[in-house]
């Protein structure tokens, strides 16, 4: 392949789709460090900024593209196609290594790329929701694209490591790994206070005398509403007082955590505030403040790591392998269009750090690239199951395998829950369980205490010994061959799992 450089000198121009004869007033190109930095002003309104630079891609044989916010058992090298978008990055596979184009975290854009035997196209999304950005006398930084080439014998997985590295300047980092039990993959919000100090008790003896302590993260269900709805946040009649909950987790050894979807509310606010039904349009100053109460409501009560979901669901209507390009913002209006949605986004998800203070953020159904440096987990994939091992395989190891490059470069990689039910074989749960645990990220399990067995918690037991301590992050060394690898190197171990039932 012929590497092409950045210079703007070499790429066609595209606003909304139109070819520019020229580079228009108003887009400026800053190279930094063999990076390119895009800013744009004016006030005619714009949807969409593509630049394409020409490039032979004859040789490439295989490319991966990230995912816009969760994996959904999609993830994988595969040959060039066209009309793939692949978002945030990009990774191009030659016979003599590898080339890599991505944006740096943060941008200002929903920024994807394509691909095509003659071309490296990127795209920079600029709507505010549906409409062209009203940018008016604003100058406004909308990315800074990044070019790697491989080195000599390095490995593909190496290799994306150093380009997630590169792409984030200022990860937030914990000092500890994360691991735990969460209640969700066998209550499905069927859940209680007595059911979750029940399993803080069991998760807290799994754990041991180990100083860095389990959480125990009570999931959907607790608040007056139930199930997967919004606000008011309080305690229902199962739960009750729930700094007090928190309190008597922390007293049985473990760290309390909660789950919380703070863009839904069922309260009475202004309609003003909404955006459709009752979900919270987070481009409205009142209604952010009111979506964020909840978080510093769930910091006061004590708990140590907050979980927040479905913030891309509620604004937009589509999950993530809904979305490409064009279409994934086609869900609502912001009421602002002074700013892009990812301007929306980057301020909703910065009032969320500010109102945990000093709790543990993981985003669930969040935008990766714009929580990476504000969280420090991040749900890289769909929902694994509790009661299907094919949903476990689909969502559970594709992620793992092909995110946990964004371990510790993005945030804590957490590729979601082990359901420990009578409904998963055991021996397809124990792999996963030992897969998790050995991989150098975050192990939650939800363990049903009617399906434990001595055989089962003595696992627990290893498991959680292996995910207490810092550990070499896991390589899969078949990632280029399936959608879900069985083949993963360990430290200096190489370990086989059969993921068929």
């Amino acid at each position: 392949m012929r590497r092409e450089p950045w210079p703007n000198t070499n790429c066609e121009i595209h606003i909304d789709g139109i070819r520019q004869a020229t580079a228009p007033d108003g887009l400026h190109f800053n190279e930094i460090n063999g990076n390119l930095a895009i800013t744009i002003s004016g006030p005619r309104p714009i949807s969409t900024l593509t630049l394409v630079w020409k490039a032979d891609h004859l040789n490439v044989t295989l490319v991966l593209g990230d995912a816009w916010e969760r994996g959904y058992g999609d993830l994988q090298w595969a040959p060039i196609d066209p009309a793939r978008t692949m978002p945030w990055y990009v990774v191009l596979r030659t016979p003599t290594g590898f080339t890599a184009f991505g944006v740096k975290t943060r941008p200002n854009a929903l920024v994807s790329w394509n691909i095509t035997q003659t071309e490296v196209q990127v795209t920079f999304d600029l709507r505010s929701g549906r409409r062209p950005l009203a940018l008016g006398e604003r100058e406004l930084a909308i990315g800074e694209l990044v070019n790697l080439e491989s080195k000599p014998e390095e490995s593909a997985f190496e290799f994306v490591g150093r380009l997630c590295s590169a792409l984030c300047e200022n990860p937030r980092i914990l000092s500890s790994p994360v691991y735990g039990a969460n209640d969700w993959y066998y209550a499905y919000g069927n859940n209680s206070r007595d059911g979750i100090l029940a399993d803080t008790h069991r998760t807290a003896t799994w754990a041991g005398t180990h100083p860095n302590r389990p959480y125990s993260v009570i999931d959907a269900g607790w608040q007056i509403h139930g199930g997967c709805e919004g606000g008011p946040w309080k305690g229902n009649e199962r739960f009750g007082n729930m700094g007090h909950l928190a309190d008597q987790i922390r007293e049985a050894g473990c760290r309390p955590g909660i789950w919380i979807r703070p863009l839904l509310t069922r309260e009475d606010v202004s309609t003003h505030w909404l955006m459709r039904d009752q979900t919270l349009d987070p481009s409205q100053p009142e209604a952010l403040q009111r979506a964020v109460e909840c978080i510093a409501q769930c910091a006061a009560w004590g708990f140590d790591l907050i979980k927040h979901d479905f913030t891309t669901w509620d604004c937009t209507r589509l999950w993530g392998f809904e979305m490409d390009a064009i279409r994934h913002a086609e869900g609502g209006d912001f009421a602002d269009d002074t700013r892009t949605s990812a301007e929306i986004y980057l301020a909703l998800y910065d009032a969320i750090r500010a109102a945990a203070g000093e709790s543990v953020l993981i985003g669930c159904n969040t935008w990766g690239h714009l929580t990476a440096g504000t969280h420090e987990i991040q749900r890289t994939g769909d929902d694994t199951s509790g009661k299907e091992w094919a949903r476990t395989l689909k969502m559970g190891v594709n992620t793992l395998a092909f995110r946990a490059v964004q371990h510790n470069r993005f945030f804590a990689a957490d590729a979601d829950c082990v359901g420990l039910t009578d409904q998963i074989p055991w021996q397809l749960n124990s792999q996963w369980l030992h897969a998790v645990a050995a991989s150098g990220t975050p192990l939650f399990v939800s363990a049903n205490a009617k399906a434990l067995t001595p055989e089962i918690e003595s696992a627990l037991a290893n498991a959680f010994t292996l995910a207490a301590e810092p550990m070499p992050l896991a390589e899969p060394l078949d990632w280029m061959d399936t959608l879900t690898p069985a083949k993963w190197k360990q430290g200096s171990e190489v370990q086989s799992y059969n993921w068929t039932p």
